[in-house]
């Protein structure tokens, strides 16, 4: 039986081979990344899989957002089997708020 994995920060680099992985063993999954509709690379692995990805929008960055995904998570399934969080908010600019840098950041409570 096919396990449901939900990978964050699924629209490139780690996050998006990790999606292409798991696809190839059968697995359904759910990748977010902050802009589903310019994904280019989901959304082709989207139409090439029926039925076996989605694609979420998800900014860790927004508590919102993050609201929302979970309503569409828990829309798509009952389960989780796995978790890969590969997203994640992190900022080295220079004047970027302390509150925003490693180590510092808030947790988003609801």
């Amino acid at each position: 039986m096919a396990q449901s994995i939900l990978i964050t920060g699924a629209g490139r680099g780690i996050g998006l081979e990790f999606v292409k992985q798991y696809l190839a063993r059968g697995e359904n999954v759910l990748a977010t990344c902050r802009h589903p509709e310019t994904a280019e690379a989901l959304q082709k692995l989207k139409a090439s899989t029926p039925g076996q990805l989605n694609v979420i929008e998800l900014d860790v960055g927004d508590v919102a957002s993050i609201q929302r995904s979970f309503e569409t998570v828990r829309k798509l399934t009952d389960q989780l089997d796995l978790l890969i969080n590969n997203a994640g908010i992190y900022s080295t600019q220079a004047g970027a708020p302390a509150q925003r840098r490693a180590g510092r950041l808030p947790l988003a409570r609801r």
